[in-house]
């Protein structure tokens, strides 16, 4: 009997600190709230994200299909693409205010199917980070990315005209 009483502490401990609510905001967790987006189809939302990082001084550095990566691994999460972006003139002096600014920088934009078939847009919430990182003087900065992610991620999910 005491030997089953270790495990199913942990067992209970681990279950009171597991995460209930996707949109949860923490102060490690930088995000934005999730977008879900009802009358687009993913190809269109990323057809969207492509057309306007094109049209703005943004480079695509990389697409990372998640959805494809786990099917490799024999597993189905959906559709799920992350989108690593940015401009170096704009990002590198907030690299050189505090180094570890490279773990989020580039930006990134996530569009994705939920659990229940949705499509999600999430992406990073620059303004949080300044405080994080200890980013002083550089608001107008962080403004300008912040406003470059919002109408992306705004544009993304539009329909044209």
């Amino acid at each position: 009997m005491k030997n089953l009483i270790a495990p199913l502490c942990l067992t209970a401990l681990v279950s009171a600190c597991s995460v209930s609510d996707m949109n949860s905001q923490t102060a490690d967790s930088p995000m934005s709230e999730t977008i879900l987006i009802e009358d687009k189809s993913f190809e269109a939302v990323e057809a969207n994200i492509l057309e306007a990082l094109e049209k703005r001084d943004l480079k695509l550095f990389t697409v990372v299909n998640h959805g494809e990566g786990a099917k490799s691994a024999g597993m189905d999460i959906g559709q799920s693409k992350l989108f690593i972006f940015g401009n170096p003139k704009t990002g590198t002096p907030l690299m050189m205010a505090n180094r570890e600014m490279g773990l989020e920088l580039p930006m990134k934009i996530l569009i994705y199917t939920t659990q229940t078939g949705e499509l999600g847009l999430r992406r990073t919430d620059i303004k949080s980070l300044g405080p994080k990182y200890g980013l002083t003087n550089q608001d107008e900065r962080i403004e300008k990315i912040e406003a470059a992610l919002k109408s992306i991620s705004q544009e993304a999910i539009s329909t044209p005209q």
